[in-house]
């Protein structure tokens, strides 16, 4: 680990600076672009109930596009994701592509997947592609110059940065605007989340947080989970070595002797 990696995790930060992430957080839930009747409209022609949860979603999700040019849809299984990403298409009003699983797309009819809801939200000029084929889209996106939102559905596939299909998939995104739908976007550790976020924003002058370095920020992250980590898996083990080491960590996080795993499980998920 070098210096710079040490200091994130050991940088204090004031009571003035925690509060004023608090408070950016809570403005920031309430910043929402206005929607047309006619979202409503296309919502009720084609049998769709407009949740105000859903009409919500549309609203910040317009917002945070326009500040970071683009979005992440997280909301869980059944809360219809699909249906906000359309809501928002239709609202920037710019032709784009979905980009799905194989299974997703839909047939050539449009009466199923991804084609159907295309379809149903008059997103006629836009295309439905494959996971599987990134770089044919990387063609056509290149070929289409007029081509400026990307949808990607499963988006948590692309947590690894280090593959062929996310570099890929980051020049497909390059200068849209972006929205990631996923039910999962974290799932083994913090970075997970940057990699994501690395596919429409610049991480070095990110304005989503009150440091603007994003990098810096989720190695520190790295850093405290890892050792979270170590914490639970060796604190109790019969090696002396890493037992010790392993309360050296707790020690360092939690400023106390005795191991409680359930503040490690609390830390973690904080």
């Amino acid at each position: 680990m070098n210096d710079n990696e040490k200091e994130t995790l050991v940088k204090d930060v004031s009571p003035f600076e925690a509060f004023c992430l608090v408070l950016k957080t809570y403005l920031d839930s309430f910043e929402q672009k206005e929607i047309g009747t006619s979202l409503i409209q296309t919502l009720e022609e084609n049998g769709y109930t407009p949740y105000q949860y859903q009409l919500d979603a549309v609203k910040q999700a317009l917002a945070i596009i326009e500040n970071n040019n683009g979005v992440i849809v997280a909301d869980v299984v059944g809360l219809g994701k699909t249906i906000v990403a359309c809501a928002i298409a239709k609202q920037l009003k710019k032709r784009g592509i979905v980009i799905c699983p194989p299974g997703l797309i839909g047939d050539r009819n449009r009466k199923a997947g991804w084609k159907k809801y295309t379809e149903e939200f008059g997103l006629h000029d836009w295309e439905v592609r494959s996971l599987g084929d990134l770089e044919g889209t990387l063609e056509y996106v290149n070929k289409i110059k007029d081509v400026e939102v990307v949808i990607v559905d499963e988006a948590h596939g692309f947590r690894n940065q280090d593959t062929k299909n996310y570099e890929l998939l980051k020049n497909i995104c390059r200068n849209k605007q972006v929205i990631l739908l996923t039910a999962t976007p974290f799932n083994n550790r913090p970075g997970d989340i940057l990699s994501l976020l690395k596919l429409f924003i610049t991480p070095k002058k990110s304005s989503i947080t009150l440091e603007s370095n994003l990098v810096d920020q989720f190695k520190g992250f790295k850093g405290v989970f890892d050792r979270l980590g170590y914490i639970k898996k060796h604190w109790n083990s019969s090696d002396s070595n890493k037992r010790t080491k392993a309360q050296n960590y707790y020690k360092a996080l939690f400023e106390e002797d005795k191991v409680d795993l359930k503040k490690v499980a609390a830390r973690a998920r904080y």
